[in-house]
């Protein structure tokens, strides 16, 4: 996989600190925050953890119930190994609040590999 070797190269040249540094200045201020034009409703689903919301709120990605079962699976394994939480699901969008994101670049890039099995548009 190229993007594998690309991350590797990028390891091996500028090291996972410089790497992390810049990515986290790139983000900085630039992730445009979900602002509604319309009533926003709030739901309270009778789930004991929030990976279980989506099997309450459809999700427009999760077209047959084996893609809802798996995003469950995945959601609850990123809730116990990062603390990963729905802040907002509104049917075309998954938002989640991560309080133990991934703090070295082969964590992160498995868990970009479990996202890209859910949907491939679910990383931008």
């Amino acid at each position: 996989m190229v993007e594998r070797w690309l991350l590797d190269w990028e390891l091996q040249h500028f090291g996972a600190e410089r790497i992390r540094a810049t990515l986290i200045e790139q983000e900085r201020g630039s992730i445009p925050w979900y602002e509604p034009d319309e009533l926003v409703f709030i739901l309270f689903p009778p789930t004991r953890h929030a990976w279980q919301v989506p099997a309450f709120v459809p999700l427009y990605a999760m077209q047959t119930a084996a893609q809802t079962v798996r995003l469950l699976a995945l959601m609850r394994d990123w809730q116990r190994q990062c603390g990963a939480e729905v802040v907002v699901l509104n049917g075309t969008m998954l938002g989640l609040y991560v309080s133990r994101p991934p703090t070295d670049p082969a964590s992160a890039w498995d868990l970009a590999l479990q996202h890209a099995l859910i949907t491939s548009g679910s990383l931008r």
